[in-house]
């Protein structure tokens, strides 16, 4: 999700916000799949059914959740 996010707001700041020009944006990325290179990907494959059981019971959300699960 971090590349998407990122991603994002990198969109709304070179076409919403206009503060980053459009070629920077571009470098910016090519940064970003640099780094993301390095990152170890967590994957919540195959353990939908634990990010559940924990969203539930403090309520959290199952977006939440997901970061605690992958970190146990």
């Amino acid at each position: 999700m971090t590349i998407y996010k990122v991603l994002n707001a990198l969109w709304k700041e070179t076409h919403l916000l206009k503060s980053i020009p459009e070629s920077k944006v571009v470098a910016l990325a090519e940064v970003l799949k640099q780094v993301i290179g390095t990152v170890k990907i967590l994957d919540p494959w195959g353990i939908e059914e634990e990010i559940l059981r924990i969203a539930v019971q403090p309520e959290l959300s199952a977006y939440n959740s997901s970061y605690i699960v992958l970190a146990i």
